[in-house]
């Protein structure tokens, strides 16, 4: 049985066994969001990045003390 990956965790792994392509990925992401403002698909462009590049998943703390 084939196991699928979903997209985002692909384009992750590329970008860390290729990170000479990030620069092309973000620039990308910066024209999209010139054209349509969606700043939901660009911080996921920003987030995907940061991933890649060892920054592990964002979340919000409930519980955190500032």
């Amino acid at each position: 049985m084939n196991k699928y990956k979903a997209w985002r965790s692909v384009v992750v792994d590329d970008l860390k066994n290729n990170p000479d392509e990030s620069d092309g990925y973000i620039e990308t992401a910066l024209e999209e969001y010139a054209k349509d403002g969606n700043t939901e698909a660009f911080l996921l462009a920003l987030r995907t990045i940061a991933e890649a590049q060892g920054g592990g998943y964002f979340y919000t703390c409930q519980n955190c003390k500032s």
